[in-house]
């Protein structure tokens, strides 16, 4: 029988919960460029589509070349409420820290270095 040596958890939809505070910084970002729109609706009209900034500029009808300073602003918006806002799911934090006592941990994720810092 194998000994564990490392447990490894992913981090979006697992640990915390960071699915509202991303439609938040996306509507925030979509109202400083005139173009308001519920998190409700952000969610089932864009992120289930699986659009990015330039497919979310295009279904609002807003011109492409704000893509990037649309990215920019969302991507400063969510880091900070990454810091206040985000939740974990269940129990995941007492898992962790009750985890850490006995084993080294790892936590995976797809999102850039600068979300998960």
């Amino acid at each position: 029988m194998r000994k564990v040596s490392a447990i490894l958890f992913y981090l979006d939809g697992t640990l915390v919960d960071s699915i509202p505070v991303w439609l938040q910084a996306n509507v925030r970002s979509l109202a400083l460029l005139g173009y308001s729109i519920t998190p409700e609706r952000f969610y089932d009209d864009m992120f289930r589509r699986g659009l990015h900034h330039a497919g979310i500029l295009e279904q609002c009808g807003l011109p492409l070349e704000r893509a990037k300073d649309f990215y920019a602003h969302r991507n400063d918006v969510f880091v900070g409420l990454l810091r206040t806002d985000v939740t974990w799911i269940g129990s995941a934090e007492k898992v962790l820290r009750e985890c850490s006592k006995r084993f080294p941990l790892g936590i995976m994720t797809g999102s850039t270095q600068r979300w998960v810092s």
